[in-house]
């Protein structure tokens, strides 16, 4: 991944060999944005022990950068503007935010035993909400910075978390 990306988002699939994207799919990239949004805020108050994030904590946006060719590959990066991130705690958070998503998904993948990750159960219920769109065959996967391999989420494996 380059220094300017954020996450990684590739789709696997019949759908998506030629590039393209259908538009429901991208529904599944808003979610990710507020689960990111949702858990580094959650991060946050847990680190500090702040009860409020500051108004400006969720201005902050994730946006796409760039697609790459092979099936269907979204770059995806956090809007630097300076006025949005003004007063913003730390972008640490929204990171280790999206490492926590690519973790759960990954886990979702390869466990039938209990989640390790100390994510509140409010966030969680949220996976449930991504890869619905996904047909048989077809793989969205999530990469960030920090992990190598990426975790593969099918449609089979959406609906992993019974609410």
């Amino acid at each position: 991944m380059s220094g300017e990306e954020f996450m990684r988002a590739t789709l696997r699939g019949r759908r998506f060999e030629d590039g393209s994207i259908p538009l429901s799919v991208l529904v599944d990239l808003y979610t990710l944005q507020q689960m990111v949004i949702d858990i580094a805020g959650w991060r946050f108050k847990k680190k500090t022990g702040q009860v409020r994030l500051s108004r400006k904590f969720d201005q902050i946006y994730l946006k796409l950068t760039g697609l790459s060719s092979g099936s269907a590959v979204v770059k995806i990066g956090i809007d630097i503007n300076k006025q949005v991130l003004e007063g913003v705690p730390n972008q640490e958070y929204f990171e280790m935010a999206a490492d926590d998503i690519v973790d759960v998904i990954g886990w979702a993948e390869q466990s039938d035993g209990q989640l390790d990750l100390d994510i509140p159960n409010q966030y969680l219920e949220k996976f449930n909400r991504i890869g619905c769109d996904l047909q048989d065959g077809e793989v969205l996967e999530f990469q960030t910075a920090k992990r190598d391999v990426a975790a593969r989420l099918h449609n089979h494996v959406n609906d992993w978390y019974a609410t």
